[in-house]
């Protein structure tokens, strides 16, 4: 039994893992939208909702912490913190959706 065990490790060191979470909540964030495979977009959805949450307080230590999170990307840092921030502004959670686009051709 699994317990108290967090993440998936995706074969992957830790810098690496870290890195594509990092770049898959990018991606998400400029774009809106990723294709990615279910295990990868499970890992990276508390991510994105965790800086969006962040991101709605609106203050200069959240707007810190947001660019911390995303690697320094002030594109995204930006776009979260004036585009997203406001679309959101009712909810309180439920930012992200996962939905499944079929078989690839490979598997």
């Amino acid at each position: 039994m699994k317990k108290k065990v967090y993440g998936r490790k995706f074969s992957r060191d830790t810098g690496s893992r870290a890195a594509l979470l990092r770049s898959l909540t990018v991606s998400f964030i400029r774009s809106g939208e990723i294709k990615t495979t279910l295990p990868r977009a499970k890992a990276v959805k508390p991510l994105i909702e965790h800086l969006v949450t962040v991101a709605k307080k609106n203050d200069l230590n959240s707007q810190r912490r947001v660019m911390s999170e995303i690697a320094q990307d002030a594109v995204a840092a930006r776009k979260l913190s004036e585009e997203v921030k406001n679309r959101f502004k009712d909810l309180n959670s439920g930012f992200t959706r996962i939905i499944r686009v079929g078989k690839r051709v490979g598997d």
